[in-house]
């Protein structure tokens, strides 16, 4: 009996299967996960760019793929040691909980120069890079030396010296609220001239090109933190306007503080899950149909 040898495509390398992680190395393209079923090709439409050949090699990929993680990570930890700050405020003088927890707000500003020190990756991410991507980064990398002083002498001596932010009547809260303006102005800036670099490195992804990654949260943070500027701003105002001195003044500035201080929370977190689905996309670059197809003879 005769038999005829005919090319079959089938993966080569290390291919997780995109519902179970099953390893499908070795497979017919043809085939299904034997774990649990779902269809070869699936995971390749997932996983697949097709678009991975027209992009321009990133000048150090493993630099860039942890720096993305450090930069976003970094910040986060500091918006949640604020939270935790607050809530410790919030415990004593509510709840009468002796619970002191001041001394982490000197962490607040060492988490944001880490952060600064990851955001160097966006500096000329790869070769030909725009004017964008050089010189707007290089200043956002500047200005987070006036950020991480402003954020020393709010939460590492301010708030320790001071009295407790917005549960009592701060002894300087005119030089509170006036910081806090001024780290929302800058930190909108910095948020502003990365842009364009970052959107770089999430366009190499094909999750993000096809609406599986935030494409806008970048956008969503300078949005809340104008928010939280405004309630600053009418702080500030109602400090040197006898007549805005009054309930209603008080309430819409510390909603809108509140407001976008929570939707900056929730826009950092979202730009550090992205970070981490990046990760190995930008360590190792997308991956094309020829890195994860080979073609090997079967018999038919």
């Amino acid at each position: 009996e005769q038999r005829a040898e005919v090319l079959e495509d089938v993966l080569s390398g290390q291919l997780p299967c995109w519902v179970c992680e099953y390893e499908l190395s070795g497979l017919s393209v043809t085939g299904v996960c034997p774990e649990c079923g779902t269809p070869v090709r699936t995971t390749l439409l997932a996983v697949v760019d097709p678009s991975a050949a027209s992009f321009s090699p990133l000048r150090m990929p493993k630099v860039a793929a942890t720096g993305l993680v450090v930069w976003t990570g970094a910040a986060l930890l500091a918006i949640l040691t604020v939270w935790l700050c607050r809530l410790t405020d919030a415990l004593d003088i509510w709840l009468t909980v002796p619970v002191k927890l001041e001394f982490l707000g000197a962490l607040v500003p060492i988490f944001v120069g880490l952060s600064g020190l990851g955001s160097l990756v966006l500096i000329r991410p790869q070769k030909g890079a725009s004017l964008g991507q050089t010189f707007g980064p290089i200043v956002a990398s500047v200005l987070y030396v006036p950020l991480v002083w402003m954020l020393w002498m709010l939460h590492a001596r301010l708030d320790i010296t001071a009295g407790t932010p917005y549960f009592t009547n701060s002894l300087r809260e005119t030089e509170r609220v006036e910081l806090r303006c001024g780290i929302g102005i800058v930190a909108m800036l910095i948020a502003v001239l990365v842009r364009p670099s970052l959107r770089e490195y999430a366009k190499r992804s094909v999750l993000m090109r096809t609406g599986q990654l935030t494409r806008q949260t970048l956008v969503a943070v300078v949005a809340a933190l104008a928010i939280a500027l405004a309630g600053d701003m009418i702080h500030v105002a109602s400090l040197s306007v006898e007549a805005m001195q009054n309930v209603v003044t008080d309430t819409i500035s510390l909603l809108l503080v509140a407001a976008g201080s929570a939707l900056v929370t929730a826009g950092v977190a979202g730009m550090f899950w992205d970070a981490i689905r990046l990760y190995p996309i930008i360590r190792n670059g997308p991956r094309s149909l020829g890195d994860v197809v080979r073609q090997e003879s079967v018999d038919a």
